[in-house]
Formats: structure tokens, C-alpha cells, sequence
């Protein structure tokens, strides 16, 4: 199984495509050298509308790189390659920056019209985050995992549905654990696509369902975020 290590620079005072742009000149072609690396995605924000709530302050960019297992990850953040990005980690004109980093497993599902694929190709994700802590993390993961994703299933207009789930890796740099029990990634082929899902029953019956969750107090947040391809 897949593993997702995420790179997620928070801040403000600079519109984020414009950071997305100067991160890729910065750094796509150490990041396409990386050894082992199987895909390098960037994400930026997006406007959506969601009935149940409106989060703020989203990321400025979430930086996504996949590789076959830990062990694939762990050499290419240990590479000569990484050491040159991450010497940059704390680049760009971002006012009250924060970076955060993490490496999480990947959990694939099925939707109504594809199967299971940790690879995401729709252009256009609504990334969930669920922050520690639970008060059983364990027993939290497990509700999540069996009663949440049939409902995001049934999202009309769905193109693919993924978990990242904890693993066990060795941090390689002076950056903060992004601290995430669970992300979720639904993916849209637009935003007026995400916007109708929302819009949806099934977003509703998602809600009824979070009610039901093992008792957390961790944060949540919902952000639409823009998928650009930096490599393969």
C-alpha cells in the first residue's frame, strides 16, 4: 500500500497561486528527481460552499508526494535531492508563516463509477483533516473507516475517495508533525461538481453520521484545494 508524505505551508499576505508558483520554481526539479517518487502534486485553494460550515484561513499550499511504502519515502527525504527543498522549506513572502509536514498510509475506496485508487486524478479535492486528539484514537479510526466512506460514496459526481491514515516514520527535519489522526480526499472533475455534492443529500447524511463519532476534540477542517501536476 501507497504512502502520501504531505508538506502544508500556512500564512497569509501572499495570494496562493502566486506562492504555488514560486514554490514550483523554486523546487519541481529537485522534486521530480526525488528517488522513488511516483507522483508530486500541489494543491491550492479553492472557493466552495459547504451548508454545514465555511472554515477560514486555509492553507496557502498543500505539497503531496507518493511513493510505493515508508521505505521508498524515508530514502528520498533522507536524499541529496530533499536536503536542497528542504533547505527552502522556509522560503516564500508568506506573513506569519507555519509549516507542517507528515507521512500517512494510503486507503483507497470505491465510488459509484471507479474502483479503489490511491491515485487521484480529478482536478478539483475536498480535503477534510482531523487533528488528535481522541480520546481512543484507535476506536475513532475504526467508526470512521466503517461507516463514513459508503456514505461518501454515494456523493454524485464523485471521481475518487481516499483515507490517509497514521503511520510510523522517522521526521527527518526541524518541522512541526502536522499532529492528523485522518485526512480525507474527495475528488470532482470541477467546483461546480464538489459544490452540487455539498449541496447533496449525502452531505447531509455525512453530518448526521460525524454525530455519531467517538468522542474527539481535536480541530476539523474542510478545505477545496486545486490539483496540479508537477511529475511524473
Amino acid at each position: 500500500m501507497s504512502v502520501d508524505y504531505f508538506v502544508m505551508f500556512n500564512g497569509s499576505g501572499v495570494d496562493p497561486i502566486s506562492f504555488r508558483e514560486q514554490y514550483k520554481r523554486r523546487n519541481a526539479a529537485a522534486l521530480c528527481t526525488l528517488p522513488g517518487l511516483r507522483l508530486a502534486l500541489l494543491h491550492t485553494p479553492l472557493p466552495s460552499h459547504d451548508p454545514f460550515l465555511a472554515d477560514k484561513d486555509p492553507p496557502l499550499l498543500l505539497v503531496q508526494l507518493t511513493f510505493d511504502d515508508a521505505a521508498a519515502a524515508m530514502a528520498a527525504l533522507e536524499s541529496p535531492a530533499w536536503q536542497r527543498i528542504s533547505d527552502d522549506l522556509a522560503g516564500g513572502t508568506m506573513r506569519d508563516g507555519r509549516v507542517v509536514h507528515e507521512l500517512l498510509r494510503t486507503q483507497p475506496y470505491p465510488t459509484a463509477t471507479s474502483a479503489p485508487s490511491a491515485v487521484v486524478t480529478a482536478p478539483v479535492s475536498y480535503f477534510v483533516h482531523y487533528r488528535r486528539p481522541a480520546e481512543d484514537e484507535a476506536k475513532f479510526l475504526e467508526h470512521y473507516c466503517a461507516h463514513h466512506p459508503p456514505i461518501l460514496g454515494d456523493f454524485p459526481g464523485l471521481r475518487s475517495l481516499v483515507l490517509y491514515l497514521p503511520t510510523t516514520w522517522r521526521k527527518p527535519l526541524p518541522v512541526a508533525d502536522a499532529d492528523h489522526m485522518l485526512v480525507c480526499q474527495v475528488a470532482f472533475d470541477s467546483l461546480d461538481a464538489l459544490n452540487a455534492a455539498l449541496a447533496s443529500d449525502v452531505r447531509r447524511r455525512l453530518r448526521e453520521d460525524y454525530h455519531t463519532f467517538p468522542p474527539f476534540s481535536g480541530p476539523v477542517t474542510h478545505y477545496a484545494m486545486l490539483r496540479d501536476q508537477v511529475c511524473p
